[in-house]
């Protein structure tokens, strides 16, 4: 069956999530957000009935969220009457020149030709990321009061200042050029070379024509594509986005979501744990009482962005953070399935990395059978695999 895109979809669904799980609002407010998420219910089933598709014709982002749209329960939300009790400013820290300085380092990685180079990069990202957490320290700030972009830089560096991570972007971006730029000049529109760059960015890409050659934004996990799916890339750039389908699909690849994971709790995750069907609060606290014993500290626990589509859980060990994802919090995922995740990723808390041959491994024979102790493994399993088929998990 062809696959039916319609824009807009995940993004209207990740925007009523957020604003819902962020806490009460006034009933005139739900009612807005109410009307919109009927108003974006009518417009699919609208399409669909145009082009006499079933849901399963959507791609799978979209797909799951419809499905959360559909299922969100109006009844079960709390409203305030006062609008100054809905929600509260926080005090915001900025990072002076921090913003320019990584741009720098951006636009001059995608012009480093040689190794010495790429190391004196190396060098400078390590400088400002220290220098980003001596300021987060001496000022003890918190998350929720760095603004999303310096949260985004910040992860950014974290995780670049890894040399083997750099070597795989530095990698990514030689392999991508060398398919970009003929491309470039077949396309009429965009002069070679490409000048690649890895950056937090809303879209799957972004074209710039400079004085010398073309400015290629993409989103910073992008960088663990492989080259058939830069293949997808570079026909989707330039044929009509007939490829598009294929390319978000690669988006949803183990690989790029764990980046996608690793770069927001780098970043500093703002704590956030009531969603609006689960409170991960509560899923800790069922899980350290019934599993530890009552005897585990409590990491920062958030829900992710944005819906997944594997990576439904991580554990940050240096920032002892533990991420869920959000797209857990549905009517269909019942409270043992949330429970079973945050105990997976709790036992990344006690049992850390072992290291072995330069490599780390995370799911040992001990953590393997620590995990088949969940009471309800089969059924966390089955629901899980239920969620996926309603659209929840892909």
């Amino acid at each position: 069956m062809p696959q039916l895109r319609i824009n807009g979809v995940v993004r209207v669904a990740n925007a009523i999530r957020r604003e819902l799980a962020a806490g009460p609002t006034t009933a005139a407010r739900l009612a807005q957000i109410q009307r919109r998420v009927r108003h974006t219910i009518r417009t699919v089933d609208s399409i669909l009935a145009h082009h006499r598709a079933r849901i399963d014709a959507l791609p799978t982002p979209t797909r799951r969220a419809y499905a959360y749209l559909a299922g969100v329960d109006f009844d079960k939300i709390t409203t305030v009457a006062d609008p100054s009790t809905a929600a509260r400013r926080t005090r915001s820290f900025t990072f002076p020149g921090l913003w320019s300085r990584w741009q720098g380092i951006i636009e001059d990685l995608a012009r480093a030709g040689d190794p010495a180079a790429t190391a004196n990069l190396h060098a400078r990202i390590v400088k400002l990321s220290q220098w980003v957490e001596r300021c987060i320290g001496g000022d003890r700030i918190r998350p929720e009061e760095m603004q999303s972009r310096s949260r985004a830089a910040r992860g950014w560096l974290a995780f670049f200042r890894d040399e083997p991570n750099l070597a795989q972007y530095v990698q990514a971006m030689r392999r991508l050029g060398a398919m970009l730029d003929p491309a470039l000049v077949l396309s009429g529109r965009f002069a070679p070379p490409a000048r690649i760059e890895f950056a937090p960015i809303s879209g799957l890409f972004r074209l710039r024509g400079q004085e010398d050659g073309t400015r290629v934004s993409l989103p910073t996990p992008m960088f663990t594509f492989s080259d058939e799916e830069f293949a997808l890339l570079v026909r989707d750039m330039f044929d009509r986005g007939r490829a598009r389908q294929a390319l978000i699909e690669a988006t949803q690849s183990e690989a790029y979501q764990s980046a996608d994971a690793e770069l927001e709790a780098l970043g500093g995750v703002v704590e956030q744990t009531r969603g609006v069907y689960h409170d991960l609060a509560h899923s800790f606290e069922r899980v350290n009482r019934d599993y530890f014993e009552a005897g585990m500290d409590r990491p920062r626990l958030t829900w992710n962005r944005t819906f997944t589509h594997r990576k439904l859980g991580h554990y940050d060990h240096v920032r002892d953070t533990v991420m869920i994802s959000c797209t857990l919090d549905h009517p269909l995922a019942p409270p043992y399935a949330v429970d079973f995740v945050m105990y997976h990723e709790l036992l990344h808390k006690k049992h850390g990395l072992v290291w072995s041959a330069c490599r780390s491994n995370a799911h040992t024979p001990a953590f393997k059978r620590d995990e088949r102790r969940f009471r309800e493994f089969d059924q966390a399993e089955a629901a899980l695999n239920r969620l996926a088929a309603a659209g929840g998990r892909g």
